[in-house]
């Protein structure tokens, strides 16, 4: 299974590096096609969540932006919860940053994901998609 809860339409190992040609080779182009047509048939997972939430994804090199945005969101009177997803030790954080802030839950995409289904790749914006389908907010 990969996110967000669909089945993978190519279930093989990725992230090889792939000869120059091999995206316009006809078995990949008519193996991508049938995929395609298969995710865009599958039911969308049912819309769940409720209320209102701030959401940040990422952390490593990222961390010292997300701590001055959770920082100045409070300052301006902002009490949303707020959910900062990040791919543990691949983007490390430092929660004691934002003590006495309240409200500010992390979360470790990849043992999210483990517990969850598994996600295929869990990098940039894969991870985004996950946290969005998983943060529990209707608005973020």
């Amino acid at each position: 299974m990969w996110f967000p809860g669909l089945v993978d339409p190519i279930p093989e190992p990725e992230l090889n590096p792939k000869p120059s040609e091999w995206a316009r080779q006809h078995e990949q182009v008519v193996k991508h096609l049938e995929a395609l047509r298969n995710v865009i048939s599958m039911p969308l997972p049912p819309a769940k969540g409720a209320g209102s939430g701030i959401l940040y994804v990422g952390g490593g090199p990222y961390w010292p932006g997300i701590v001055i945005g959770v920082r100045l969101l409070r300052e301006m009177g902002c009490n949303l919860p707020i959910q900062v997803w990040h791919r543990g030790d691949d983007e490390p954080i430092d929660l004691h940053m934002l003590n006495g802030l309240g409200g500010v839950t992390a979360i470790n995409s990849k043992l999210f994901a483990q517990k969850n289904g598994g996600a295929r790749i869990l990098r940039g914006w894969e991870q985004k998609l996950l946290a969005l389908a998983h943060c529990g907010w209707e608005r973020m």
